[in-house]
C-alpha cells in the first residue's frame, strides 16, 4: 500500500512546541535539568499514531559548550531509572541501542510518517552555535520549498543559490510518501539544510516492532552550502 495522504500539519506543530530560548541554567557543560525545561514527551500530544514502549519516558541530556554550541541528546529512559548525567553514559546507550527500539507505531501510514518525523526533528530544540549545522527542514509542498529559496535569495543567510540549483530543486518531488509492504515500510521524505542542500531519500523500517532502520537510498540531491563558517 502506497500513499501520500498524510497529516503533514504535525511538522509545524512540532516546530511550535520546540520554540523557546535556552534556559540560562543549561548554558554550562552537562548541566543538570530542573524539570522546567522543554519536555519532549509533549511530542506525543501531536504524534498521536506513535507511542513509547511501556515503562519508558522520552528524556534528553543537554550538551553545552560555549566554544562549540549546544544541542540535546534524546533517549528513552526507564521511568524508574535516574536520568543520564554524563556524555559517557549516553554514548554507551547510543552505541548499544537506538531510540527506534522504543518507539511503536499503530501500523498506519501516518504512524510511520510520525516515526520518521520524530527521528529527524526530535532534537531540533535548544540548538546553539555550531549545533545549528544539524538544523533540518522537512519539505512537503512547493510553498515550503519557495520559502527556503526566498530566505536564501533575499540575502538573509549565506551564499545565494545559482539558477541551476533553483531549477533542479523545483523539479524534485516534495510530498512525503509511505509504502507499507509485507515485512517493511518505506518512508520517502524531502529535506533541506543550509549546510547540505535538498535531498529526497527513501528510508526502510521494519514493519513490526522494533521499527529499526534497515537502510536509506538517496533518490535526488541538489547540493548547497551557505558558505558560512562559525
Amino acid at each position: 500500500m502506497k500513499t501520500n495522504d498524510l497529516d503533514k500539519s504535525i511538522i509545524k506543530k512540532m516546530a511550535d512546541l520546540q520554540k523557546g530560548d535556552i534556559p540560562e541554567h543549561l548554558q554550562m557543560r552537562w548541566a543538570a535539568r530542573t524539570g522546567e525545561e522543554f519536555n519532549p514527551n509533549t511530542y506525543f500530544s501531536i504524534l498521536t499514531h506513535l507511542t513509547l514502549k511501556p515503562g519508558y519516558t522520552l528524556d534528553y541530556l543537554y550538551d553545552y559548550d560555549r566554544h562549540y554550541g549546544g544541542s540535546p541528546w534524546l533517549y528513552a529512559r526507564r521511568t524508574n531509572r535516574k536520568p543520564f548525567s554524563s556524555y559517557s553514559e549516553i554514548n554507551k546507550w547510543r552505541k548499544r541501542t537506538s531510540l527506534l527500539s522504543f518507539l511503536i507505531t499503530d501500523g498506519s501510514a501516518d504512524g510511520f510518517f510520525q516515526l520518521s518525523v520524530l527521528q529527524k526533528l526530535g532534537e531540533q530544540f535548544y540548538l546553539f552555535w555550531h549545533a545549528c549545522y544539524n538544523d533540518t527542514v522537512i519539505l512537503t509542498s512547493s510553498a515550503d520549498l519557495e520559502e527556503q529559496i526566498d530566505y536564501i535569495m533575499e540575502g538573509r543567510f549565506g551564499a545565494s543559490l545559482s539558477p541551476e540549483q533553483i531549477t533542479a530543486m523545483r523539479h524534485i518531488p516534495l510530498k512525503p510518501e509511505v509504502e507499507i509492504n509485507t515485512f517493511s515500510t518505506d518512508m520517502t521524505l524531502t529535506t533541506f539544510s543550509n549546510w547540505g542542500g535538498l535531498e529526497r531519500a527513501r528510508t526502510t523500517y521494519r514493519k513490526k516492532t522494533p521499527h529499526l532502520q534497515e537502510g536509506t537510498k538517496i533518490l535526488y540531491r541538489v547540493k548547497y552550502n551557505c558558505e558560512i563558517v562559525f
